[in-house]
């Protein structure tokens, strides 16, 4: 069984995501729903991801809710320059020494950076 579903998780996630998306139960949803099922944990097995270990579940809910806060506070900060109440937009790029290697680590951060633009990391 690990051989066809080497991700058993991802593999049901992707068929319940197929059938809501597709809205019915015929049966050309299904089979379409079951193929990407079964191709979708074959594509990640490609990627080599390596098991994830959490060693501190406080630190990641404290990340997260640092996150949301950012987003919020960012998008407020965009409505309003969009809105025409503020027009302090400044662009840049910033460089920061980073020396972290892991993989999942890296994505998490990337995928941080992307969400909250600069005005919610104030002024730099």
């Amino acid at each position: 069984m690990k051989l066809l579903l080497p991700h058993p998780i991802l593999a049901l996630g992707v068929f319940c995501a197929s059938i809501l998306l597709s809205g019915d139960l015929d049966p050309p949803s299904l089979a379409l729903g079951v193929l990407m099922a079964v191709a979708a944990p074959q594509i990640m097995r490609a990627l080599r991801i390596e098991p994830v270990r959490v060693r501190a579940p406080a630190a990641i809910l404290k990340l997260a809710g640092h996150v949301a806060a950012d987003v919020l506070r960012s998008n407020w900060a965009v409505a309003q320059i969009l809105a025409g109440r503020r027009s302090d937009r400044v662009s840049g790029f910033i460089h920061i020494p980073l020396d972290m290697k892991d993989r999942q680590g890296l994505a998490t951060l990337a995928i941080i950076l992307t969400s909250t633009p600069r005005h919610a990391l104030g002024r730099v």
